[in-house]
């Protein structure tokens, strides 16, 4: 972002009537006093008028440079935002350009994934089933009578 500043003199402008009001608030307020310390009746009334009016035409003066900075402040901010809020458009308006991209309907796709999904999940509850207990020893079968008659004793002897 690279907003530049405009109105430079009347920044100029608004900084002077600051330093001004700062210059005459301390000169206000040394003749008030020096005009108080005085002996002559007069002069105190003088001195008396001048330290309050003084102040407040200072402050006055002052506030005047403030609100000028100020409006080239605010000038400044909103251009910077109409920048930035241009600029985020522009960066809306390519992502809108690159989602156009992709087909309309995506009802299919998600259709698609979903039945994908169910086919998973019972693959994995056939997966997570308990396994079967193994079946019985076999029990070994009595012996017949044929197999005792070919023993080797029984054939021999």
């Amino acid at each position: 972002m690279d907003v530049q500043r405009k109105y430079g003199i009347l920044r100029a402008i608004g900084w002077f009537f600051q330093a001004l009001g700062v210059i005459f608030f301390v000169g206000a307020v040394i003749a008030g006093i020096g005009l108080l310390a005085n002996s002559d009746p007069v002069v105190k009334a003088v001195g008396g008028a001048v330290l309050p009016l003084g102040i407040i035409s200072s402050i006055q003066i002052f506030v005047v440079g403030a609100l000028t900075t100020l409006m080239t402040d605010v000038e400044y901010n909103t251009r910077a935002n109409a920048e930035v809020v241009a600029q985020l458009a522009r960066e809306m308006k390519d992502i809108s350009a690159e989602l156009k991209g992709f087909s309309g309907d995506l009802s299919g796709d998600v259709r698609q994934l979903s039945a994908d999904m169910r086919g998973y999940a019972s693959e994995i509850k056939m997966l997570a089933a308990p396994i079967p207990p193994p079946p019985p020893p076999l029990e070994p079968e009595p012996e017949s009578a044929l197999d005792q008659d070919s023993s080797p004793e029984a054939v021999g002897g």
